[in-house]
């Protein structure tokens, strides 16, 4: 994997970081000074000089995402101002390592330190991981909480988090937030369907020493196991609070039962 497979790139300062997605860029000098870095856009070309070389000290970093990930074909966009490439592939002595953190998450950070002495600089780095390979693509938007079916997501190739790589076929799941047609499934965007959905009829069961009864009730909210979710029972004229202990099912306990 070779420094094409690096994408060295970084928003404008200027931009906000709802419309670029990233960061502002900070470098850090020898005494601790933080300097704002004017940061663009840029794709890393091989034949390019600076910006290859530049790549080539991100190298290692990448190649140890990689293995973390287990995926050979992986890149990185970093975030990292023009003027820095050039500092850096100038530098007599730099040191890139991957900052600790989640082996395989969608984001990471390297440390780099360049330069000798009191002329010493150090830079922490944002950068983007992309791994490539199938992810799961919305046919239709969905709901918060609207339990995916087969004909709602396609299997498709291409660059993306590794997030989305990581998604198991997801039918049966639900949105954990309003998800647009066209969108990417993401590990954290699903989750296993309530047991109890607000505004459907639920089989509640009373319980107090020596006492048990059974009766319907309608579910105020969604609730998954071992929820407490508010319960209109039939005929009632206050709600009463359940703990959900099966599908479709809710328990109500006395105080003196011990709960």
């Amino acid at each position: 994997m070779g420094a094409g497979w690096i994408l060295l790139t970084a928003p404008d300062t200027r931009a906000t970081s709802d419309e670029t997605g990233n960061r502002d860029v900070f470098l850090e000098d020898a005494t601790g000074s933080r300097i704002p870095s004017r940061t663009e856009d840029l794709e890393v070309d091989e034949s390019a000089g600076v910006e290859a070389a530049a790549a080539d000290l991100f190298n290692d970093v990448v190649h140890t995402v990689a293995e973390n990930c287990g995926q050979e074909r992986l890149r990185v966009r970093w975030t990292l101002s023009q003027s820095m490439r050039e500092r850096l592939v100038a530098e007599p002595s730099v040191r890139v390592e991957l900052v600790p953190g989640d082996p395989c998450s969608d984001q990471v950070v390297a440390r780099v330190v360049y330069g000798e002495g009191l002329q010493t600089g150090r830079l922490l780095v944002t950068g983007a991981v992309e791994v490539h390979g199938d992810g799961y693509r919305l046919a239709r938007a969905l709901r918060k909480g609207e339990v995916l079916e087969a004909q709602d997501v396609e299997l498709v190739p291409g660059w993306f988090p590794p997030g989305v790589n990581r998604v198991e076929p997801p039918e049966g799941l639900v949105p954990l937030r309003p998800l647009s047609a066209g969108a990417w499934l993401h590990e954290d965007d699903l989750g296993p369907a309530p047991f109890v959905r607000r505004g459907e009829t639920v089989a509640v069961v009373y319980s107090a020493p020596g006492l048990q009864l059974h009766t319907v009730g309608l579910a105020r909210k969604d609730g998954w196991m071992g929820d407490r979710v508010s319960v209109r029972v039939e005929g009632a004229r206050h709600d009463c609070v359940a703990m959900v202990e099966s599908p479709g099912r809710v328990r109500v306990e006395s105080k003196r039962s011990g709960s």
